[in-house]
């Protein structure tokens, strides 16, 4: 499947005012116009998927701290125990002794990734602030086209690990899509996963304690503008 981010229709919105000074010159201002915000069409929020893969080559026990990793890629062509939406993004577990809560699903808590893919809806122009924060143990983070296909650990755009946190800026134009996706694994032990996305205007889009926000949708309605993901299993 070919990806292509359509910007048709998503142009920034101003227009420049003439204004007469005292002395005869014209003092050109520019103003940007929010775009409008499109109706929900049950695309609210980000996809995501559990798998639960055991102690072994792609999330291995963790014995190096600070520099772990895991095989992100396998999780393309590996078929999910758990799949569903959230308009939240957090994981807190301090064990491995009992269940985990995984957005209303109650899962296996060690050696499991978690998968997350969405886009954001710029409703305005301005920067857009994506933070991870003392994760335990690991977490990815991907936008652009980059989150729609050919991700992997050496493309990430940001990356936490155990007690690590780590952040970037994005500058958005006033409705535009933009992908992002989220991979998150927790070996054994504890397990937190502080992820954040904030807008121009200080409010939290996406974040532990989140609402449902048109800020953050898995597809546009028209489905050609933010194109729908490929289903989990068969990403690129």
């Amino acid at each position: 499947m070919a990806f292509r981010l359509s910007l048709a229709g998503l142009l920034l919105v101003q227009y420049t005012c003439a204004l007469h000074s005292p002395q005869g010159t014209y003092t050109p201002t520019t103003t940007t116009t929010p775009r409008p915000t499109p109706r929900p069409c049950k695309n609210e929020g980000l996809q995501w998927a559990y798998y639960h893969f055991g102690e072994g080559d792609v999330i291995p026990f963790n014995t190096n701290g600070s520099n772990y990793n895991i095989d992100v890629s396998a999780l393309k062509h590996t078929h999910p125990n758990t799949t569903g939406t959230t308009v939240y993004a957090n994981v807190n577990s301090t064990g491995a002794s009992t269940p985990i809560d995984i957005y209303g699903h109650q899962e296996t808590p060690d050696f499991f990734a978690l998968n997350h893919r969405g886009y954001i809806y710029a409703n305005t122009t301005g920067t857009y602030a994506v933070t991870l924060i003392e994760v335990d143990d690991v977490a990815y983070f991907w936008y652009n086209a980059t989150a729609y296909a050919g991700w992997n650990v050496t493309n990430a755009d940001i990356y936490a690990h155990f007690d690590t946190a780590d952040s970037l800026h994005i500058e958005l134009v006033a409705g535009q899509y933009l992908p992002i996706r989220l991979v998150y694994a927790n070996a054994q032990g504890a397990a937190s996963l502080p992820f954040s996305i904030t807008a121009p205007d200080g409010s939290v889009i996406l974040g532990p304690n989140s609402t449902a926000s048109p800020s953050i949708v898995q597809y546009s309605c028209d489905t050609v503008t933010a194109p729908k993901f490929p289903p989990f299993g068969y990403e690129l």
